[in-house]
């Protein structure tokens, strides 16, 4: 890629960011924030999506969450949801699904980056 390339990009992303801080400041203000804290607040909101969706996309351990088993779920309703426990020696891990049945995972050998990934069972 060009330096003029990566530039445009570089231009691209921080137009992203700077409108999705914006609306969220707009929102704040809106629901009676003062202008600092409403632009404190929107900078924070949109830095921690951003960070959700490198963490979700790539695997990488969340910094927020150190010192806990950050782990991807496969199957069933939490398909690709990323979740911490305090336990790093966990096998299964049973979560109450959307209807109101219980949904069992098993932890596989696999890692998707630094993330542990937990198969629903009865899937192959």
């Amino acid at each position: 890629m060009t330096a003029a390339k990566v530039d445009d990009v570089r231009e691209r992303i921080q137009a992203r960011f700077f409108w999705a801080v914006f609306l969220l400041y707009l929102a704040f203000r809106l629901l009676g924030a003062t202008k600092a804290h409403a632009w404190d607040r929107a900078r924070v909101a949109v830095a921690e999506a951003v960070l959700d969706k490198v963490v979700e996309q790539t695997g990488i351990l969340d910094p927020r969450k150190k010192g806990l088993l950050q782990v991807t779920f496969e199957g069933g309703a939490r398909d690709r949801e990323i979740a911490h426990f305090a336990d790093h020696r966990l096998a299964v891990i049973n979560i109450e699904g959307p209807d109101h049945t219980t949904l069992h995972y098993r932890r596989t050998s696999r890692k998707r980056g630094n993330s542990v990934i937990f198969k629903i069972e009865g899937d192959r």
